[in-house]
């Protein structure tokens, strides 16, 4: 099957047309994207009819940061559940940052502007500075700093057998958990390891980025250190729950 991409190149002419220069660009014109792969287009219309129910929820005033991870948590199993399908009919399309990058462009601007606003307004003052982290939002090779494709990894990772993506949203904070101790790391790798690490997160309010024996960081940590020492991916969810408490034991020890 074929799929429009945006190049590196298009993804850093489209953000100074839209942010220096105020212009809205046609995402498909041949100066941004073009078609990769042969056959029929993929179907895209599951993505485009939620694109206004997901846009829709961005709010127009401006609220913290940690507000803004929640809603984006909580926004991960609609961009999920429409984009999923494509594992089945063009999974090469889900590895191309390319592709990533013309969905968002086309679709999804509004969202990713609203989720890092504090960066565009800084690309804007200062763009020489501010281009690669400008960029990376829109067009990300590691597709772990991507908006739209570090949404979908946290949807994929985070939905049970019955479709629910609680752990996904979780709680305040639950963003550093997803971005800094799963999709950055190969923790990712470990879909029940990561599960339970989400589930436990979510289930003890005691555990915060600044709890006895380091917090979130120091359990991370481990939690990485010993998916390297044991098959992540071969554990059950009891088995991967076990595993996180007697790891969270540990630093809560450490801090008292």
């Amino acid at each position: 099957m074929r799929y429009r991409a945006v190049s590196l190149y298009g993804a850093e002419k489209l953000v100074a047309e839209i942010f220096l220069k105020g212009n809205s660009p046609d995402v498909d014109a041949e100066d941004y994207s073009s078609w990769t792969g042969v056959g029929e287009a993929v179907d895209l219309t599951e993505l485009e009819e939620i694109v206004a129910g997901v846009t829709g929820r961005v709010p127009e005033e401006k609220i913290s940061e940690p507000k803004r991870d929640l809603l984006e948590g909580e926004l991960c199993s609609q961009i999920h559940s429409a984009i999923v399908g494509l594992e089945q009919s063009c999974f090469e399309a889900l590895d191309d940052p390319g592709f990533w990058s013309y969905l968002s462009f086309k679709h999804f601007r509004e969202l990713i502007e609203w989720r890092h606003s504090e960066t565009f307004d800084g690309y804007k003052l200062n763009p020489d500075k501010m281009k690669v982290n400008a960029v990376k939002y829109f067009f990300d090779p590691t597709l772990k700093e991507g908006v739209l494709s570090r949404m979908y990894m946290r949807g994929h990772i985070a939905v049970d057998e019955g479709g629910n993506y609680d752990l996904a949203s979780g709680r305040v904070g639950s963003g550093d958990l997803w971005r800094s101790h799963v999709t950055r790391v190969r923790t990712a790798e470990s879909p029940w390891i990561a599960k339970a690490l989400a589930r436990f997160w979510i289930q003890n309010e005691w555990l915060t980025t600044e709890s006895p024996g380091g917090g979130l960081r120091a359990l991370g940590k481990l939690v990485n250190r010993r998916r390297s020492n044991i098959v992540g991916i071969v554990l059950d969810a009891d088995e991967s729950d076990k595993v996180i408490v007697e790891l969270a034991e540990r630093i809560r020890k450490d801090g008292d």
